[in-house]
């Protein structure tokens, strides 16, 4: 019951907006813990007690297959903001080249431009998506074109279609199986 609760109310809630994110992995890796944090709560697992990762995901599995009536498993939450951002980019894609979301995604600053000294690296959604596609094997340089990715790769496909819905749908549950 606990576990249809966090699925239903909490997990939503913490991912909220996720496909947003342009979140270095520091940050992903501490979504991790804290969801495996809770999980070992409600399964009744308290500080001298200890569970292994594999043993917490093999119990969250059983209980989490059991609820949907079928054999599946819980992804943990940077795969899911993962797969979410892929979903975001093939809105994105399908969308004018004229639209703002265009512009963000293929944002380039000027030479000249620099950071006010201590502000830090951030990453920004370019490189994220990139960051991104690089996980899925797609190791290659990438470019748009009117209505198509064109991907410059020896794994996978060298064309993928954001028009075409049910091929980028496809290419994101591979991501979504793969992380």
């Amino acid at each position: 019951m606990k576990l249809r609760v966090y699925l239903t109310a909490i997990r939503p809630i913490l991912l909220y907006g996720s496909e947003t994110w342009s979140a270095p992995f520091g940050i992903l890796s501490q979504l991790n813990v804290a969801e495996r944090r809770f999980l070992r709560r409600m399964l009744g697992y308290r500080w001298p007690d200890t569970c292994s990762n594999e043993q917490l995901y093999a119990k969250v599995d059983a209980v989490y297959s059991k609820a949907r009536h079928s054999p599946s498993t819980l992804p943990p939450p940077s795969s899911v903001v993962a797969a979410n951002r892929l979903r975001l980019l093939g809105h994105i894609f399908r969308r004018p080249p004229d639209r703002l979301s265009q512009s963000a995604v293929h944002f380039r600053a000027a030479p000249s431009w620099r950071r006010l000294p201590g502000s830090g690296r951030r990453l920004l959604w370019p490189k994220t998506f990139k960051n991104d596609l690089r996980q899925l094997n797609y190791n290659k340089q990438f470019r748009r074109t009117p209505n198509n990715f064109v991907w410059h790769s020896d794994n996978w496909l060298s064309v993928v279609n954001s028009e075409d819905r049910p091929k980028w749908s496809a290419l994101c549950d591979h991501a979504r199986a793969l992380w």
